[in-house]
């Protein structure tokens, strides 16, 4: 399946499971409402800035958001890894 298809599930399934509107978590995520609409609907592909900003908002990790895995809890560590 095309990730597009695995970011609209995600983003429905956060709709649903906290009755919120499609605007309102474009409002509260700093996203486009047009945008989260067209992501909504697979008429358009997120950027990288959007996904990290959707991915923020509903604490869960990207790979979450692009269908790689089903697990939505983030791992956090005490400080930041250096590269």
């Amino acid at each position: 399946m095309e990730t597009s298809y695995y970011i609209s599930v995600a983003i429905k399934k956060y709709l649903d499971e906290h009755g919120m509107k499609s605007y309102k978590l474009a409002e509260a995520s700093g996203c486009n409402k047009t945008a989260v609409n067209n992501w909504l609907y697979q008429r358009q592909m997120p950027s990288a800035r959007a996904l990290i900003q959707l991915a923020d908002y509903m604490n869960v990790p990207m790979d979450y958001l692009l269908g790689r895995s089903e697990n939505k809890s983030i791992i956090r560590s005490g400080s930041p890894e250096k590269f």
